[in-house]
């Protein structure tokens, strides 16, 4: 992970941010597979911008 301003960002954070966030811009044209950008807070309230590639298989 990279180290930012708050200190490194770990998976957990990443998860938590995810199932607490919300898709604030979806790239469907993106390729090799579609992905969305997600704002979310982890469980201590820090903001996380994450970008994720999905695959419907």
């Amino acid at each position: 992970m990279r180290n930012e301003e708050f200190g490194l960002i770990s998976d957990k954070e990443i998860c938590e941010a995810i199932m607490s966030g919300e898709v604030i811009e979806s790239y469907q044209q993106n390729e090799p597979y579609p992905s969305c950008l997600i704002y979310g807070e982890t469980g201590k309230g820090r903001p996380l911008h994450i970008v994720c590639a999905y695959s419907e298989t």
